[in-house]
C-alpha cells in the first residue's frame, strides 16, 4: 500500500516500525518453543510447499537484481 501510494504513509510506517520486528521475533520464539516437533526435514518440506516456494524464488530473485 505503501509502495502504491508512492509516498510516506504515516499510519502505515508507524505500525510497521513495531508489529514487523515483534512478528519475527514471535517466529524465532515459535521454534524455541515448539522445538520437540520442530527439524531440518520438516522445515524443508514447510520451504519447498505451496506457496512458499514461489515466494522464496520471487524473494532470491529480487534480491539478486
Amino acid at each position: 500500500m505503501i509502495a502504491l501510494a508512492g509516498r510516506d504513509v504515516r499510519f502505515l510506517n508507524r505500525q510497521m516500525r513495531y508489529l514487523m520486528p515483534a512478528g519475527f521475533a514471535l517466529a524465532l520464539i515459535s521454534l524455541a518453543v515448539d522445538r520437540a516437533r520442530w527439524s531440518p526435514a520438516a522445515m524443508l518440506r514447510h520451504v519447498i510447499s505451496l506457496p512458499a516456494l514461489p515466494l522464496l524464488i520471487a524473494g532470491r530473485l529480487q534480491a539478486c537484481s
